[in-house]
């Protein structure tokens, strides 16, 4: 027993070290002059995209196509083939730098190419001037987009995308997999069906509509609308006016600064609000638990038909046969508005 023991634990780092064997064909870079050309368009289906600033105003294009897998080498020489089918173009067309990595012709490549156990994938590492409008299709894979000023329009199926430090306004819509968003300065606007978002320093408007996967937010400084479903959105240390809405999923909000607008059915959304308090809350059943500073003198106006309500107990508090009512204004210095109002979520007003 104690011989198989080291002789296990002798193996394990060979076999965490072990990577996938792979089988490459590398193209010859392809430059395109950008002449009077304000955008650039790159689509593909599976592989790696990597976007950067270039020093000239031309566009580079370094494509890679390859098949990983444990069997890539047994079947190398058809492989190849398949990969060399594969065709990756860059032109100016009317304007436009056009990159599109483009599938085999005929059905039968198809075919073997869509069902065969190695997918054939594509990289390309494209530089560019920064000043150009930038919009990527690619269905499977990672994109990388960094230090760009102009805007960006990204449509990602799946895998890792990653945005940072970018100037111009940013559109993206995300699927499955994992998207994280860091230093954008422009306007953002982001759909997402599934995909574990992660979003922070934006000094633009935000706009995001999601369905599910996790979604953490941080440093928001312009006006925000944070929409969900399922989807539990966690935010931290924002600032400006922000609206929320949320169907069945948990909203967490701390430290934000500026009004605040929220709707929720069942879902419960927690906030700590700093500064002037200005907020405004209806919920179904969902849970409402908010926490405003000591300092806050805001008038509040509290109800729920159904629900618990909590609140300080200064405040007026009455048992109609509609539900419970809380009315008053707040012992502090700082003039403010709270609003809540619940059919049967419980209503939870804290002073901090």
């Amino acid at each position: 027993m104690g011989l198989r023991l080291i002789i296990f634990l002798l193996l394990c780092p060979v076999i965490a070290q072990a990577k996938p064997k792979i089988v490459t064909v590398t193209d010859t870079p392809t430059v395109v002059e950008k002449g009077g050309a304000r955008r650039i368009f790159i689509s593909g289906f599976a592989g790696q995209v990597v976007v950067l600033p270039g020093k000239s105003t031309e566009i580079l294009v370094k494509a890679t196509r390859y098949v990983e897998g444990d069997d890539a080498l047994n079947n190398a020489g058809d492989l190849s083939e398949v990969l060399r089918q594969i065709a990756v173009k860059a032109t100016n067309n009317a304007g436009t730098i056009e990159i599109r990595t483009i599938l085999p012709p005929n059905r039968s490549d198809w075919t073997k190419w869509a069902q065969g156990k190695n997918i054939p994938q594509v990289k390309l590492e494209v530089s560019a001037p920064d000043n150009m409008n930038l919009e990527i299709y690619w269905a499977r894979g990672d994109v990388k987009v960094t230090k760009w000023k102009a805007g960006v329009v990204i449509t990602h199926q799946t895998g890792k995308l990653t945005l940072e430090d970018i100037s111009g306004d940013v559109t993206a819509r995300t699927m499955y997999g994992i998207a994280r968003f860091e230093n954008i300065k422009g306007s953002m606007s982001i759909e997402n069906f599934a995909s574990q978002l992660n979003v922070g320093q934006v000094t633009g408007k935000l706009k995001l509509r999601t369905f599910s996967g996790e979604t953490q937010i941080r440093k928001i400084l312009g006006n925000s609308v944070i929409s969900t479903q399922k989807a539990s959105v966690v935010t931290q240390d924002t600032q400006g006016p922000m609206e929320i809405q949320t169907g069945i999923a948990a909203i967490s909000i701390a430290n934000h600064r500026g009004s605040i607008r929220g709707q929720t059915d069942t879902g419960s959304v927690t906030a700590k609000l700093t500064g002037q308090i200005d907020a405004r809350f209806n919920s179904n059943s969902g849970a409402l638990l908010i926490s405003i500073p000591r300092s806050s003198r805001a008038d509040v106006s509290l109800s729920t038909n159904k629900g618990d309500l909590k609140a300080p107990k200064n405040l007026d508090h009455k048992r109609t046969s509609a539900g419970k009512i809380v009315r008053g204004r707040l012992s502090g210095s700082e003039s403010g508005a709270i609003r809540m109002n619940s059919d049967a979520g419980d209503i939870n007003l804290r002073v901090l």
